[in-house]
Parts: C-alpha cells; structure tokens; sequence
C-alpha cells in the first residue's frame, strides 16, 4: 500500500474507513514497522529521579486500560502490530468493571470486561504495563516517542499468586478509592478480585513498615527494594482512551 500514511494503514487493516485529506503521506519505510518485534534495552537515567530507564519499541502506545483502551488495543494486535498499552491504576478495566449492569441488555458488566482483561494480558503483541503514568509526549505521526513513569508496587509480578495472605495480615486499613470511598482497604491490595493482572499493590504512602505481608507471603515477592522507572517508547501512534472521573456537582 504505497504512498499511504502509518496511521491510514493502521486504519485500513483493521476495517475503518480512510480520511485521505486528513492524514499527511509518510514513507514507505515507516509502515514496514508493524514487523518489528517489541525490543527492550536499558539506557542510562536521564534524571536524578529516575532509578532505571527502559527503551521499548512497538507500533502503537494506548493511554488508558478501560473498556475503550482494552478493545482497542486486542482490535490492532489481532492485525499484527505491537501494541503497548498502560494504565495509572495497579488493574485494567477502568471505570466500567465498577459498574452493576450495563445498558442496553443489563449484562454484567465484570462478565463483559473480565474476558477482554486476560485475553489483554495473554496477547502476544500486547504489552501491559500497569501503575504507569504518561510523563511526555513528543514527535510526529509515524515516529512518536513517550516517556511513562511506573510505579513500583513493591510486590514481584513474576512471585505474586494472589492469594491474599499478606492483606489479611496487614493491620493498617485506608479508605478505598476504588469503591467511591465508601469502603476501607488495607495498605496492600488489589483493586478487585478479578484484578488483571491479579498482583498485589503496596500504598507506600500508608505502609506502616511492620513487616507482616514479607513474613506470611510464602511465594517471597515482597520486595521493598523494587525501584520505579522510566520506561522510554518508541511507536508510529498513539490512541488517548483515558476514560473519565465521577463529578460531584456540590463542589
């Protein structure tokens, strides 16, 4: 397909219809870049804030794990392109799994969301990222490059079962963001149950220190010494499905 920019191929791969006075021509060697596979290096901070700095390369970056972002994330990894997508919260699903039924059909709404969540992170061009922010943007159609803060959980994703042990023996308890606040969680948790992934989360911010979560966790993934980093990526576009906040119209 020559002579076509790497935002129309992306289009027309997965079926939506082109916008040809929209988008500037790129070339040619720029849409080759769906055959590139996700690479990884390490490079040297570039801030004193930063611990550790990652590159990444994929074709298209996706702000934003909701329904809107995790549709549109499998939607282009069906089609063969590399695919990374974060989330600020430790979970996906954003703000639809808090949900009780959906309209039009009152389905359930985790019974919707929970299939796409691990086909999301089983997907083999699919990389999540989670607890992660956008810091920067920078660059053009075709050649983007974003620089995304992730927080460390102070739990090893590769160790963690999920099996709750270490917040039934936390004694410090918070008020939840997750249920409106209207609940209390302890100082480490996971979002929901049908967490994705199901990793557990240290509020550092609340974390009293004591040590009760390392002691009773059998798998050895506490790791209070787990840094966060920056991670630098690479891609041709970008998507901004950053969903919305509940408005209190009293304020």
């Amino acid at each position: 397909m020559p002579n076509q920019s790497y935002n129309q191929k992306i289009r027309h791969d997965l079926g939506i219809p082109l916008q040809d006075d929209y988008f500037l021509d790129e070339p040619e060697e720029i849409i080759q870049t769906r055959d590139i596979p996700f690479v990884e290096t390490s490079a040297a901070p570039s801030e004193p804030m930063e611990e550790k700095k990652k590159v990444v390369h994929a074709d298209v970056l996706i702000v934003g794990a909701g329904i809107s972002g995790m549709q549109a994330a499998l939607d282009i990894a069906d089609k063969g392109y590399k695919v990374v997508i974060i989330d600020k919260t430790s979970t996906v699903g954003g703000s639809m799994v808090k949900l009780d039924k959906t309209f039009p059909t009152n389905d359930c709404s985790i019974c919707t969301a929970a299939p796409k969540m691990v086909e999301l992170a089983r997907h083999p061009n699919i990389r999540l990222i989670t607890y992660a922010e956008l810091n920067k943007l920078d660059g053009e159609e075709g050649d983007f490059t974003a620089w995304i803060w992730r927080k460390s959980k102070y739990v090893d994703p590769d160790k963690c079962t999920g099996c709750g042990d270490c917040a039934e023996v936390c004694p410090v308890e918070v008020v939840n963001p997750f249920d409106e606040k209207i609940s209390n969680r302890k100082a480490i948790y996971i979002e929901f149950p049908q967490a994705v992934p199901i990793v557990y989360t240290i509020d550092i911010e609340n974390c009293v220190g004591c040590g009760s979560c390392d002691r009773v966790c059998e798998a050895e993934a506490i790791s209070f010494l787990e840094k966060s980093e920056e991670i630098e990526v690479h891609v041709g576009s970008v998507i901004v499905a950053t969903g919305f906040e509940v408005f209190e119209p009293s304020e």
